[in-house]
This record gives structure tokens, C-alpha cells and sequence, in this order.
């Protein structure tokens, strides 16, 4: 009797064994199964990056023939002293500053601009001491993009399409790895009408002032359509 009860004690728990082994592969297939699908899932998600960031290489590149209409200013001209007391007058406007120098005259000048384009560069040159720390100590929000000299990344010009929502409620700071010259021209098509754009001329030793209108939108964006595309 006990042989026989211990036989079948040893059958039941074999054929339980075996169940649960069962079991067990068949939970372990499954867990493969999603786990194969969220790999596919991620796959797909990776692939519509990778091509938002093969769009983002695509770069618009200034022609030989247009770089001397560029230096020509594009809005009023002024010297140091007379852009400082205009825009004491005009601070509430939205303020847009691009280049090391324009920004740092501004932030010493307690003229707080709503958006700095910078690229840590003065005539070709890094800037150091006083310009770099005034605009380092600068209360904002930061982006940094790259853009190559005498070019408009399309990096760089996705990331300054927040100015036309007009002022923001906090300044930001556009660092440009690269060179940020033809930044201008951008803040002139997206910026709202009334804005103020400002860049330096440093060959004058001028600022130029750009307020923003739509007769100027319009010939920023003839010259920008004349850029080539690469």
C-alpha cells in the first residue's frame, strides 16, 4: 500500500512539475511577444526623430552677391549713446538683441533686452572679461543652437519661431555655436510688428535698430528666399 501510494504521490507531482514548467513557458513567450512589440514601437518612435534631426542638418547658405547688400543697414543707425536713451523711452516694447556687444551695452545700460542671440564672438574674436561675464550673470532662459558662418541652420531657425508669440514672460538667451549674424534677419520675419530688432554694425562702430513693420518682413523675407538651400 505504501509503494503504491508513494507512486502515486511521485505521478502527481511530476504531472504538477510539468504544469508549472508549462506555465512557466508559456508566461516567458509571452513576455517575449510584448517585449518584441514595444522594440518595434520604439523602433518606429526612433526612426521619426532621427529624420526631425536629418530636416534640422538642412542649412540655408548666404550668397556671395547678397553679403554686400546685407551691409548696408537695415533699419536706423545709432550710436551707442543715442540707443541707450531711445530705448530708456521704448522699454516696455519687445526687445530683441542679437550680437555679444548689443546685448552687453543693453544689460549694462539696466536695459533688460527679451531675447539675447549670441554666439561669445566679437569681430571673429572671443570675448572675454566684462562681456562675457554681464551676459554669463544674465537672468534668462537659455537655448543653444548651431549654425555655421554665413549661413540660417534650419536648427537655428526652428528654435527662434517662439518670438513671434511676441514677449516672453521670462528673457531668453539663444547661445549659437557657430555665428549668429544672419540671426537678424530671422528676428525681423518672426518677430511681431512693433518689435525692436537690434544688431551691430562693428565696421561703423553703430547699432542698427530695426522696428518691425510689415514693409520690413517683406524685404527680410525676399532676401531670405534668395538664400540657397543645401
Amino acid at each position: 500500500m505504501l509503494k503504491e501510494m508513494q507512486k502515486r504521490f511521485e505521478f502527481l507531482f511530476k504531472s504538477y512539475a510539468k504544469g508549472l514548467n508549462s506555465i512557466k513557458t508559456l508566461r516567458k513567450k509571452r513576455r517575449s511577444e510584448i517585449v518584441c512589440k514595444r522594440k518595434k514601437r520604439i523602433g518606429t518612435k526612433r526612426k521619426k526623430r532621427i529624420g526631425t534631426k536629418m530636416k534640422g542638418k538642412k542649412i540655408k547658405i548666404l550668397p556671395s552677391y547678397l553679403k554686400k547688400k546685407l551691409r548696408f543697414p537695415f533699419g536706423k543707425l545709432f550710436t551707442n549713446k543715442e540707443l541707450i536713451q531711445f530705448l530708456f523711452q521704448h522699454r516696455q516694447e519687445f526687445i530683441i538683441a542679437v550680437g555679444d556687444f548689443v546685448a552687453f551695452q543693453l544689460i549694462s545700460s539696466r536695459i533688460s533686452p527679451d531675447v539675447i542671440i549670441y554666439d561669445l564672438k566679437n569681430k571673429r574674436r572671443r570675448v572675454k572679461g566684462a562681456i562675457r561675464s554681464v551676459i554669463a550673470k544674465f537672468r534668462s532662459r537659455q537655448i543653444i543652437v548651431r549654425n555655421p558662418p554665413s549661413t540660417i541652420s534650419n536648427e537655428l531657425e526652428k528654435n527662434m519661431q517662439f518670438i513671434k508669440r511676441g514677449k516672453p514672460a521670462k528673457p531668453v538667451k539663444v547661445l549659437v555655436k557657430g555665428e549668429e549674424d544672419l540671426a537678424a534677419l530671422l528676428a525681423v520675419i518672426y518677430a511681431p510688428i512693433n518689435s525692436f530688432v537690434l544688431y551691430g554694425m562693428p565696421f561703423k562702430n553703430r547699432a542698427v535698430l530695426v522696428k518691425v513693420s510689415y514693409t520690413n518682413k517683406k524685404k527680410a523675407k525676399k532676401l531670405f528666399r534668395l538664400f540657397k538651400t543645401k
